[in-house]
């Protein structure tokens, strides 16, 4: 494989590995489940505060000519986070304020120290993210870092998207246990467009605490800016899944998730095209901390 083909195929993995900024939501019910129906809604109270540690971990493969060449792994990051409910409102839409409390790569080595080095001058930023009893967000901030860089504006990007992935969207009907719900995020960030769905079940509920499944099933990218002169993304999957346990009067659940995306890239040089696959995996969890 050619230095100009690995050089080719970085843009669209870093655009991926990106397209997590702000998204709208749109819900479709699929089946409303088994009698008993009732409505799913958050039932949090105003000053309450509780912790959550956040873990995310990215691979990286390229496919080339029928090989495959993985690349190195970038370090697991975990993140502990402050939220308390600052606001509620009557109509059970509630304000969150968060803050990092601390960030780090894990591991040994000299990419994790270099990790850890550009991680450390994020911690302690903080915002907020404001969502209705559904769980749909409705508007999300982060303050502005005094010394933020382009590293550092990525991450604040990130994070504010981190904290949207926190709530999950209820149906605005009454449902019962098997009820299949689809959640579509359409995405726009830098120039990225972007659609992703997931399919959500519900397992069982009992009284606050719901058990849900989650199921990636499609993904579609509308505009993709920046690739290299001759470079056409041609195809784009999405599968993976996970669970989710979720009590409706607490602002952090428990959910981990294995999501990966194929895309295929034709690249055009010297009047010869040639594919190129690149496979991006990202495992991600969260679960309250003590």
């Amino acid at each position: 494989m050619s230095r100009n083909f690995l050089s080719a195929a970085a843009p669209v993995l870093l655009l991926v590995a990106a397209a997590s900024a702000h998204a709208q939501a749109r819900l479709a019910l699929l089946d409303a489940g088994a009698e008993p129906r009732q409505p799913i809604r958050y039932q949090l109270q105003p000053g309450r505060s509780e912790r959550a540690q956040m873990d995310l971990q990215v691979q990286m493969a390229l496919s080339f000519g029928g090989q495959t060449l993985p690349l190195a792994a970038t370090p697991p990051v975990r993140m502990n986070l402050e939220l308390t409910s600052s606001e509620v409102a009557a109509d059970g839409s509630a304000r969150i304020r968060f803050v990092l409390s601390s960030i780090e790569a894990i591991g040994e080595g000299p990419q994790v120290t270099q990790a850890n080095q550009s991680l450390s001058s994020i911690k302690g930023l903080s915002g907020w993210y404001r969502m209705d009893a559904r769980g749909n967000v409705l508007e999300s901030h982060v303050d502005p870092a005094s010394n933020a860089n382009d590293t550092t504006r990525a991450v604040l990007q990130d994070l504010e998207q981190s904290m949207q992935r926190i709530s999950t969207p209820f149906p605005e009907q009454a449902v019962g246990q098997g009820a299949r719900w689809q959640v579509t995020q359409d995405v726009n960030n830098n120039g990225v467009q972007m659609s992703q769905t997931a399919e959500f079940t519900l397992r069982s509920r009992s009284n606050n605490r719901l058990e849900l499944e989650v199921r990636y099933v499609d993904v579609n990218f509308d505009s993709v800016p920046n690739l290299p002169a001759g470079a056409k993304l041609d195809s784009a999957r999405i599968s993976g899944g996970g669970t989710t346990s979720l009590p409706l009067d607490r602002l952090v659940p428990r959910a981990s998730s294995a999501a990966v995306i194929d895309l295929g890239l034709a690249i055009t040089a010297e009047g010869q095209t040639q594919a190129l696959g690149m496979n991006l995996g990202i495992q991600q969890a969260v679960e309250p901390a003590d």
